[in-house]
């Protein structure tokens, strides 16, 4: 389901992946006030890291809020890039938030010892 006014975006790479493994997806709210979070949703591997940093980098907002919830797996690359984004954010005087992780993904982040960026 996608919110009215929002833009969906599908990251697929050209790699055959597994039937169960699904691409990222992000939902970008419209342009109401005040901006509505990042939704990603499917995998967030090394394939999509890239991806994910570049598309939070470049937005043009005071907090950068990035809704986990739809998130089904993360790797170390996917750390990275919410790390590797939230050093970027920062020199530019803008926020990092990440909300909604579902436990798998929150258990990543803890045994990584980056629990503080979440929510």
């Amino acid at each position: 389901m996608t919110t009215p006014g929002a833009t969906l975006i599908t990251v697929r790479d050209h790699r055959p992946h597994p039937p169960h493994r699904q691409s990222a997806v992000a939902m970008l709210g419209g342009s109401d006030e005040p901006p509505m979070p990042v939704r990603l949703v499917g995998e967030l591997d090394v394939a999509r890291a890239e991806w994910v940093l570049d598309l939070l980098t470049g937005l043009d907002r005071a907090i950068v809020t990035v809704d986990l919830s739809g998130l089904s797996f993360i790797d170390a690359a996917g750390l990275g890039a919410f790390v590797r984004a939230r050093q970027a954010l920062a020199l530019r005087g803008q926020l990092l938030e990440l909300i909604g992780a579902p436990a798998l993904v929150r258990g990543v982040f803890q045994l990584a010892g980056l629990g503080a960026l979440l929510d």
